[in-house]
């Protein structure tokens, strides 16, 4: 497979995480997130916007969001890569888009894919990411107090949701496998390995998987904003609650 057709395809299976070859943008000249380029800037400028249009949602809000829109890109394009397309690209090189509020799209250089097994393409995938993670975060600390703990287990719930975002469109992946490998990428990301995903028990159905979440991603510290249904804040009670009733308006 060549990196354009990888891009093709986890466009097509998460559109919005839209991937180019650097050099081929077209004629505008986006602003870009470039660890090798001062992307202090950048995230100022992300921060910013977020103080400014949600001033309500205070400092816990404001970096968490801003950390959550630097690493979905990388966490994302890794994991479906690895578990959908068995093949992991370099970060090396990656240029992120940034837009007002929010970061989509990205670049990176001309490259040959790694293909191996799943277990070495999950160490390769995370020593990637760690390397253009460490670099973000560096970034970041410099405008945002963001504990280095709560980073960790914000990126630990991203990570999980890819993976069940690569089971929901790949049926077929069973649960045990989501299981087995969130917790090899936490270990490769040198993340917190607690559970990673919860079992909802559904009515004449097969048990489903929800994320476990580390973290409260503060949504519901904005005037549009309310808690998630999986929000650490809510009792394990309601949570699956919540979950099963919207599992099973899924399935109406």
């Amino acid at each position: 497979m060549s990196l354009q057709e990888l891009f093709a395809m986890i466009s097509q299976v998460l559109p919005g995480l839209d991937g180019k070859i650097a050099g081929h943008l077209g004629q505008s000249h986006p602003i870009t997130i470039d660890v090798d380029h001062e992307p202090a800037s950048a995230v100022r400028q992300l921060y910013q916007f977020l103080q400014s249009n949600y001033p309500e949602a205070g400092p816990h809000y404001w970096s968490c969001r801003c950390w959550n829109l630097l690493i979905w890109q990388p966490v994302y394009f890794c994991v479906l890569s690895t578990h959908l397309a068995h093949c992991v690209p370099s970060l090396s090189g990656m240029k992120q888009t940034l837009h007002p509020g929010y970061v989509a799209g990205f670049s990176l250089p001309q490259q040959t894919l790694h293909t191996a097994k799943n277990e070495s393409l999950i160490k390769t995938a995370a020593t990637n990411i760690v390397v253009l993670r460490d670099s973000l975060y560096i970034a970041l600390r410099k405008h945002i107090k963001l504990s280095e703990k709560l980073a960790n287990m914000l990126e630990a719930d991203c990570v999980t949701s890819a993976l069940l975002h690569a089971q929901q469109h790949r049926k077929t992946i069973p649960n045990n496998d989501i299981k087995y490998w969130s917790q090899q990428w936490f270990e490769a990301l040198q993340l917190p390995c607690a559970d990673a995903v919860i079992e909802v028990k559904m009515e004449e159905q097969e048990p489903r998987l929800a994320l476990c979440r580390k973290s409260c991603c503060q949504h519901f510290r904005r005037a549009d904003g309310e808690m998630c249904h999986d929000c650490p804040k809510r009792s394990m009670q309601e949570r699956h609650r919540i979950l099963r009733m919207a599992y099973g308006a899924d399935s109406d």
